[in-house]
């Protein structure tokens, strides 16, 4: 039993040590959120092992070990069970409300679709699992099972690491706030870059030597640069010009940290301000370029949230498309690995 406390302590303090390192280090990977699972695992093993240690040594009665033990696990299942369905149910709840809201456009749908593929996924898959009795059909199925689980388990792993990179404890001395463009309303921000240049305001009274550059170009339906609206909302709400930098060549995500970081100082701390929803996928970018920085997340309506994760995500999928073609691959590989072996 000594032994096995110290294989469960050694693998607690190993997954603990990574997410600790990856913390410090930079957590703009999803080892961040895996390893923020491990942890917890590993943790639970842990206490799992000294709790029976306690009961060989106190020669407690096994049986209240086991009932505590089914209790736990009876608890881990209906709170997995309960979990699944109020996503299944939020999804589809706001993207309904998204629809109603925002009105009737494809790119409103995305919330209401993933709730949908849910459902099927959970309810209708299962019993098309047991039509498929022929070979190729068999392990067509066995693919497409695979990959939707490796597409649910990263999902889970994006969302955890997005969650996590929205938190920057200890101090930070910001010398630029980077606030990323979104679409404009004539010549006014619309509320969701609202939003964003009031968290950086926000953040710039508690850093009074940063600045913010307004990042953002002109699209073809805008009147002006949004850089320049982001610029007249920021002085009407108090913020000297002075601290305000323009950049407003800028098209894309990837655009407004690139042309962003040539007006920066080598060396300096930036800190990107955006919707929570998009601070990843724009850390994410971030860091392809090189470039060091956190990022800090502006409050958006929770049915326009969950909408935009969903197309974040996406997003997510495209610019790691050979990482996601290459595990494809591999499940493909393995499946007919495993029809192989029935055959032979």
């Amino acid at each position: 039993m000594t032994s096995s406390l110290t294989i469960a302590l050694a693998f607690f303090l190993v997954c603990a040590g990574s997410f600790a390192a990856v913390l410090y280090h930079d957590k703009r990977t999803l080892w961040t959120g895996a390893l923020a699972v491990l942890t917890v695992i590993s943790l639970g093993v842990l206490l799992l092992v000294g709790a029976m240690i306690i009961f060989n040594v106190t020669g407690a009665d096994h049986k209240v070990l086991l009932g505590i033990l089914v209790a736990i696990a009876l608890l881990i299942l209906i709170a997995t069970l309960l979990f699944m369905v109020t996503v299944v149910v939020m999804f589809l709840a706001e993207g309904v409300r998204i629809l109603t809201k925002e009105g009737w456009q494809v790119r409103n749908m995305l919330s209401l679709a993933t709730g949908i593929l849910l459902v099927g996924y959970l309810v209708v898959w299962p019993f098309i699992g047991r039509l498929a009795r022929q070979s190729f059909t068999t392990y067509l199925y066995e693919y497409v099972s695979l990959v939707a689980l490796y597409l649910l388990f990263l999902v889970s792993m994006y969302a955890l690491t997005a969650i996590l990179n929205l938190y920057n404890p200890g101090k930070h001395q910001l010398d630029y706030l980077v606030v990323l463009g979104a679409g404009l309303i004539g010549e006014r921000v619309s509320p969701v870059l609202a939003a964003r240049i009031d968290r950086a305001i926000g953040l710039l009274a508690q850093h009074p030597h940063a600045r913010l550059v307004m990042s953002g170009g002109q699209g073809p339906d805008e009147v002006i640069p949004e850089a320049v609206a982001m610029k007249n909302y920021a002085v009407a709400h108090g913020v000297p010009a002075e601290r305000i930098i323009l950049e407003d060549q800028s098209r894309t995500t990837y655009e407004n940290i690139k042309f962003s970081y040539r007006l920066i100082k080598p060396g300096a701390q930036v800190a990107l301000v955006t919707n929570s929803f998009h601070v990843y996928r724009a850390l994410l970018i971030a860091k392809r370029q090189g470039f060091k920085c956190i990022g800090y997340g502006a409050k958006t309506r929770w049915y326009f949230t969950l909408n935009a994760f969903v197309r974040e995500f996406a997003a997510y999928l495209k610019i790691t498309y050979r990482m996601q073609l290459t595990v494809a691959v591999g499940i493909a590989a393995l499946v007919i690995f495993d029809a192989l072996a029935q055959r032979f």
